[in-house]
């Protein structure tokens, strides 16, 4: 379980810019790990991913905090009837203490309240790695989906 110290916070998507430090370190993850997609991670910004979310109608960001650090968060949405772990990271160090689930536990309890029929995640290329904690939730695979990778300049 992770420290008596760590509390988990729920901010709405105003306040998206206090996770910006912890989606950059994930946004560089997924550059390392992909080995297909680097260039779109370079060229993905945290302004690009915030005009994204902001047009979501329902919409919640849970940050995971220990002292006064952010050290996880969760950004979970639905649409119609369908919800969505649109980001999930905690950092490196305190990955394996319970914080992962304790972030997931408020995005279902969250999506729960919402009545969605279905949850989705979806994982980026080379970051399969974390498909076992997802399937801990019930998460099982449906779909393959392929894109055209970038080409050699």
């Amino acid at each position: 379980m992770p420290d008596n110290k760590m509390n988990i916070i729920e901010l709405s998507k105003k306040h998206m810019n206090e996770i910006e430090g912890l989606w950059k370190e994930l946004n560089s993850l997924h550059r390392e790990l992909s080995s297909n997609f680097k260039s779109h991670f370079e060229s993905f910004t945290f302004d690009n991913r915030v005009k994204q979310l902001s047009i979501k109608e329902n919409l919640s960001i849970f940050v995971a905090k220990e002292a006064d650090a952010n050290i996880g968060y969760c950004v979970v949405t639905k649409d119609n009837e369908i919800g969505e772990i649109d980001s999930l990271f905690v950092r490196k160090e305190y990955q394996g203490q319970g914080v992962g689930h304790e972030l997931m536990s408020k995005a279902f309890e969250w999506l729960k309240n919402k009545k969605c029929s279905a949850i989705n995640i979806y994982v980026a290329q080379g970051n399969e790695s974390v498909l076992t904690f997802y399937e801990k939730y019930g998460f099982k695979k449906r779909f393959t989906v392929l894109q055209k990778a970038e080409q050699s300049r």
